[in-house]
């Protein structure tokens, strides 16, 4: 009996949480959004202090779907790009990603190799994979495949958001394309 409960309480939550759109400019939560300034709803650049600032998706990723998001390097490479639980306390994350400026993938454990570094003027797709069996993450450079960064990730939660942060005063990164594929 308390299997059934349990299950019918996280059907409940998965029904009234609000997820990402499936497409279109992405929702930015403003709240971490500390010495950026912006053009755009989706356009992003450092402006003042060095260090990192971290921008984040409003909303969390869906389960069970694939989400794509393209982020274009106007001017810079200094980008960390990823997704993960946040903990909006202190503005930590507990996630995966890219640093841009070094090609190294990397999670609580430290960095690995993974491609070579980007460039002003790049094009890089993350792809993350929610569906069952999968929970995989992925990087395309200027439609390049780099493969999957991490698999048999635990990201079945409903509290995972995509992330990127700027860790170079006058860089810039502009997020493209958003979309969900079912």
């Amino acid at each position: 009996m308390s299997r059934l409960v349990t299950i019918l309480a996280l059907l409940a939550l998965a029904v009234t949480q609000e997820y990402l759109p499936k497409e279109g400019p992405m929702p930015i939560c403003d709240v971490f959004t500390k010495d950026i300034a912006r053009s755009g709803i989706n356009d992003f650049w450092k402006v003042d202090q060095n260090g990192w600032s971290l921008v984040f998706s409003a909303l969390p990723i869906r389960p069970n779907v694939i989400t794509e998001v393209t982020f274009y390097l106007v001017n810079g490479n200094g980008f960390g790009i990823g997704c993960g639980r946040l903990d909006k306390t202190n503005e930590g994350i507990d996630g995966v990603g890219l640093a841009t400026d070094t090609g190294l993938k990397w999670n609580k454990n430290g960095p690995d190799a993974y491609s070579s570094p980007a460039i002003a003027g790049d094009k890089i797709k993350m792809t993350i994979d929610m569906r069952p069996m999968k929970y995989t993450l992925s990087f395309a450079k200027n439609n390049l495949d780099l493969g999957i960064a991490y698999g048999g990730l635990n990201l079945y939660r409903s509290d995972i958001y995509i992330y990127f942060g700027i860790n170079q005063v006058g860089h810039r990164i502009k997020v493209i394309d958003y979309k969900v594929i079912e």
